[in-house]
């Protein structure tokens, strides 16, 4: 009786192996271009349940298999195998693998063109598992071997340092290798606890029609390099944005997920060509890429904004944005030149990168249409969203010397409501001993705050730098540093402010001081490129205000005088190698003497009374102070 029922037992038992056997063997069938939203929600729904019946599958039977069938090995490895490449089962050739793309460039199914992507196809299965070292923190070592991009809680960001925020990143030692027949170890297969927000699909269900290693290589530079610094972490733990909110709104959403391949092509093309990143790291064949991503991007956009639903939508919004700040022009800008000032911090939302390209005012146009559709840029809720259109604002508006069009904006939601002298923690009464007495001159109240905050960020930046804080909020440097400049952006010409200016020396005054607090914001407190800045036009500006004949004799006041210093010292620098320097140089040089200022450290502490940087204005004082005590024989 006792065998009969172990027989029995054993006899329900392999019915129900074959049984799962045959559910597990099971092919579906899925439409890869579904034709309506509705279908492709219905697909995303059967391939994640199907994924996960498959895995709680795996583990029921390792657990089966641990107690009755140790022999059978299937276990995790079966897992990596099935999301990675499966090699031959007894000849040592590769298989292929589980999920393969349709493309239509074939130089696309591969990245065959970036050094860093080049694989040996006879790799062993051992080998090609086995982890690949990367050593360092630098982002461009990231270009060396392909990213392994984790979830946060497994690698938190790490805050970069004061030398990683203000070394240009050319002075960073570099570890590629661009030889092509050297092969580099593949990326170790992902695993399952790898799928999560910020972290590779090893299914491959991402929305893309591009290879699974262009695609990992690409979206990876933007999860590992641009958004830690577009959008940095903040010490509460909140998380990169761009990762944790933006890279999954684009899986499910073509569009969105094309335009940032695009951008991340654009970015690197563009540190490229600003000397960022060694000559061979972007070729002519990534730039041919980069134009046919471009082409797909602008396909798919004109494709949803003639969708009502999508038109104004978050994803759309942020594909646009995409193109506005990105080209694949590579004709359009040559390789930037020196700045004149030595600003820190230009690697703050890759003002260095976005800065060198010139904005698309036609995707610019378009973006503020689609903002004023959702009604302005206050309604606008995924996280970071409207933050990073201010930046896009104020960008656009610093280059083209313009006031922005949208408000300003906080990357951190809950500062929404701060005003100047709450986000950097000043008082009226530290105004009306600083810049206030200047009213007196011309400046208005409002001026008077900006050049308030302006030297309040300049102390911070200068702590930063020299590493008194101990746990700094790069979210706040931004949000202070964004605000400053969008204020002194906004500040209203003299010409608008007739009514308030009694006297026509308070209106020169105002004005030429309005023009040096440009030159230092976009020189200093928000540096951009020399693609890109417009330093010599403000200075050609200050040299025609100053050389009106009214002019001559409002400057005899102590007050007056100092101004006058310090606006002819930003303008001399912002001339530098230019025809007006000369002009700069002759009156500063008799502006020192009037005010008795006979060396560098004289004209040091004169200009530091109104707004001075030591380490972005040092080095550009130095030579110009140098031609002026050569021309006037004062000492240096």
């Amino acid at each position: 009786m006792a065998s009969s029922s172990s027989k029995d037992a054993a006899s329900w038992r392999k019915k129900n192996q074959n049984q799962n056997q045959n559910q597990k063997d099971q092919i579906h069938f899925v439409n890869a271009r579904p034709s309506s939203e509705t279908e492709k929600l219905k697909i995303q729904r059967m391939v994640r349940a199907h994924v996960g019946k498959w895995i709680s599958d795996q583990t029921r039977d390792r657990s089966a298999e641990g107690s009755s069938a140790p022999g059978l090995d299937i276990g995790m490895g079966g897992i990596l195998q099935e999301t990675g490449r499966e090699e031959g089962a007894n000849d040592g050739t590769p298989g292929t693998s589980r999920v393969t793309f349709l493309d239509e460039y074939e130089g696309l199914s591969r990245s065959s063109s970036s050094p860093d992507v080049v694989e040996s196809s006879s790799r062993s299965s051992s080998e090609s598992n086995a982890p690949v070292p990367v050593t360092g923190s630098s982002s461009e070592q990231r270009l060396a071997h392909r990213p392994v991009v984790k979830p946060q809680s497994h690698t938190p960001h790490r805050t970069p340092t004061p030398q990683q925020m203000s070394t240009s990143i050319h002075e960073i030692p570099h570890t590629y290798n661009h030889t092509p027949e050297v092969a580099r170890p593949r990326l170790p297969t992902p695993s399952i606890d790898r799928i999560g927000i910020s972290s590779w699909d090893p299914f491959h269900t991402y929305p893309s029609r591009y290879s699974p290693e262009f695609i990992r290589l690409h979206e990876g530079y933007s999860l590992s390099v641009v958004w830690p610094f577009l959008t940095p972490d903040s010490p509460n733990g909140s998380g990169i944005i761009g990762n944790s909110t933006w890279f999954p709104l684009s899986l499910t959403d073509a569009t969105l997920f094309t335009a940032f391949l695009f951008s991340s092509l654009s970015h690197q093309c563009a540190r490229w060509r600003n000397r960022s990143i060694p000559h061979g790291a972007f070729k002519p064949q990534d730039l041919r890429t980069l134009q046919m991503v471009e082409i797909e991007t602008i396909k798919l956009i004109n494709e949803a904004v003639q969708d009502p639903a999508r038109a104004a939508s978050d994803a759309v919004l942020l594909s646009v944005l995409c193109m506005a700040h990105n080209t694949s022009n590579d004709s359009s800008q040559q390789r930037a030149n020196g700045m004149p000032f030595t600003a820190p911090l230009q690697r703050l939302q890759w003002l260095d990168v976005y800065g060198s390209l010139p904005p698309n005012l036609v995707h610019i146009k378009g973006l503020i249409q689609m903002v004023m559709l959702r009604g302005g840029i206050e309604k606008i809720e995924l996280p970071g969203l409207a933050s990073i259109l201010s930046f896009s604002d104020i960008l656009t508006a610093s280059s083209y010397l313009s006031r922005p069009v949208f408000a300003w904006m906080p990357l951190e939601k809950h500062r929404g409501g701060h005003t100047l002298q709450t986000l950097l923690n000043f008082t009226p009464l530290d105004i009306d001993h600083g810049f206030g007495r200047f009213c007196d001159l011309g400046f208005t109240p409002k001026m008077a705050e900006a050049f308030q905050a302006a030297r309040v960020y300049t102390n911070i930046i200068a702590d930063y730098l020299k590493g008194k804080m101990v746990k700094p909020d790069l979210t706040m440097l931004v949000d202070q540093r964004n605000l400053v400049h969008y204020t002194i952006l906004s500040l209203p010409t003299a010409t608008e402010l007739q009514q308030r200016h009694t006297y026509r020396t308070h209106e020169i005054i105002y004005e030429a001081c309005r023009l040096a607090a440009l030159i230092y914001s976009v020189g200093v407190v928000f540096p951009l490129p020399s693609g890109s800045t417009p330093i010599s036009d403000l200075a050609r500006l200050i040299q025609t205000i100053l050389q009106c004949p009214t002019s001559s004799c409002i400057w005899d006041y102590t007050d007056a005088s100092t101004a006058l210093t310090w606006v002819l010292a930003l303008g001399g620098i912002a001339a530098e190698n230019l025809p007006e320097r000369t002009w700069f140089v002759s009156a500063l040089g008799h502006t020192a003497r009037q005010n008795r200022i006979s060396c560098w450290n004289d004209f040091r502490n004169a200009v530091g009374a109104l707004l001075w940087c030591d380490a972005a204005c040092e080095q550009p004082g130095q030579r110009l102070w140098l031609e002026v005590a050569r021309s006037f024989q004062l000492s240096y």
